[in-house]
């Protein structure tokens, strides 16, 4: 009997002795295991924990969440509204996230939400939308986003978490509408772009769409409807990649909101949808008026267009000289037309800063006059011939000064349009050009050698008709 006592006895201090000594390498372990040092290259979500033992890292962890949940809510945008929800409804787990360290790297937080986090969003959207919102795929995007713990809000659009091609939530997001002159090529134009789908993060091109026959398409027409899809994009938060403009401001555009496009010179228009969804754009003719309408989800980005430093650009005025004007007077061959600088903004809701979208220029077109022909010290005017000593060039500052026998024809010029002070005159023989009020002095000698009066041909001068940009 006493042995058998003495066998328990022994027993139970056997196991007591295991219990101690299992029990204290855990503790002993766990003690160690929390004040590991972390490896020496690691972040979680935008914080560097390199090197830090763990008790370290999780003080600074919880400071940077505790950063994050004051700089804002999380925003579920509608495109009417939007819906608030606190960001108290997230929480990061700063021990889990710590145990999922396992070496060098970068690691995401580990996030969970609140148990009524789904019926706060619930009781918050429109029943529109609501009945196609699909929660599954929206609270994973939430937990994703979150577990980068990022600097900036969490603002969702609410359209990207219904099935694509929900047609009963378009809407008409933008139109835009220019006058024009009746055409049939335009009703051609607006067959062939149809109702034009431009998928989300794409780049789309109006010629492509157009198609091989846009060569054979009236180039006016072509361009009013280029006009009227950039007007419309203005309203937009769509970023133009490729657009051009005329020399000359077209009759049926705004200033800031012209597109022109030229097969011949690969000239295009072209665009990108910046957003997640698919949108639609088509041209209808009502009257005169041709109108370009884009449907799809209602956009969640609030802005508008502000078309500003609208400057004038005055005209120089090119001076010809002919024999067979009357002293002291002057005939206006081509009448000026001022130019235009014109600067486009796109300004956010609630952002104080803007955006420049464009900057066009319209150069402006001389104005050509004709005057009796200067004379030079001898008495002698440009010819050659003696006059009178009355001088007829005028004083006014930016006139080009030339002289010819016969009363001038228009020249075909090109202007360039790269500068408000870029002008270029072409004259034939017998004919002088002087800028800034300095005239040049000539031998009145044609090309053919031989002086005097109707050996000069009539030098042609500046179209607009012509012009090219």
């Amino acid at each position: 009997m006493n042995d058998r006592k003495i066998l328990v006895l022994l027993s139970s201090i056997v196991v007591v002795l295991l219990i101690f000594s299992y029990g204290g390498n855990y503790a002993w372990s766990a003690a160690v295991e929390k004040n590991k040092t972390l490896p020496s290259s690691v972040t979680v979500g935008n914080t560097d924990i390199s090197d830090m033992d763990r008790e370290k890292a999780s003080e600074l962890l919880k400071a940077e969440v505790a950063g994050w949940k004051e700089s804002g809510d999380i925003h579920l945008e509608t495109g009417s509204s939007s819906v608030v929800i606190p960001a108290s409804y997230v929480t990061f787990e700063t021990e889990a996230t710590l145990e999922n360290v396992s070496g060098n790297g970068e690691y995401g937080w580990t996030v969970s939400l609140a148990a009524d986090f789904e019926q706060e969003i619930r009781e918050n959207l429109s029943p529109k939308i609501r009945d196609h919102f699909q929660m599954d795929r929206f609270t994973e995007q939430v937990k994703l986003e979150a577990s980068r713990l990022p600097e900036e809000r969490l603002i969702f659009n609410a359209y990207a978490f219904v099935p694509e091609h929900t047609e009963e939530l378009y809407e008409e997001v933008a139109t835009y509408s220019i006058s024009i002159d009746g055409s049939p090529e335009i009703g051609n134009i607006i067959n062939r772009i149809g109702e034009w789908r431009v998928p989300g993060k794409s780049t789309v091109s109006l010629l492509e769409r157009v198609g091989e026959t846009a060569e054979a398409l009236e180039k006016e027409a072509l361009n009013q409807a280029s006009t009227a899809i950039y007007g419309s994009l203005l309203e937009t938060p769509f970023v133009t990649e490729e657009r051009h403009i005329s020399l000359r401001l077209p009759d049926y555009a705004d200033a800031g909101k012209e597109a022109a496009v030229d097969v011949s010179g690969e000239e295009d228009l072209r665009f990108r949808n910046t957003t997640s969804m698919d949108y639609f754009v088509e041209l209808t003719l009502n009257g005169s008026n041709l109108l370009a309408t884009w449907t799809g989800y209602p956009l969640t980005e609030k802005g508008r267009v502000v078309v500003s430093n609208a400057e004038e650009v005055e005209p120089r005025k090119t001076i010809r000289y002919s024999t067979s004007v009357t002293p002291g007077t002057e005939n206006v061959l081509e009448e000026g037309e001022v130019g235009r600088v014109v600067e486009v903004y796109r300004e956010e809701t609630g952002d104080e800063e803007r955006e420049l979208v464009s900057e066009d220029y319209y150069p402006p077109v001389d104005t050509v006059v004709e005057r009796y022909p200067v004379q030079d010290s001898t008495g002698e005017n440009s010819t050659g011939a003696p006059e009178d000593s009355t001088d007829n060039q005028s004083d006014s500052p930016g006139e080009t000064d030339t002289e010819s026998e016969q009363p001038s024809s228009e020249t075909d010029a090109e202007d360039s349009g790269d500068s408000p002070q870029a002008s270029e005159e072409s004259s034939d023989s017998g004919s002088s050009t002087a800028e800034n009020e300095n005239d040049e002095e000539q031998d009145g000698t044609g090309s053919d050698g031989s002086e005097g009066e109707g050996n000069a041909e009539d030098p042609p001068l500046w179209e607009p008709g012509n012009d090219k940009k």
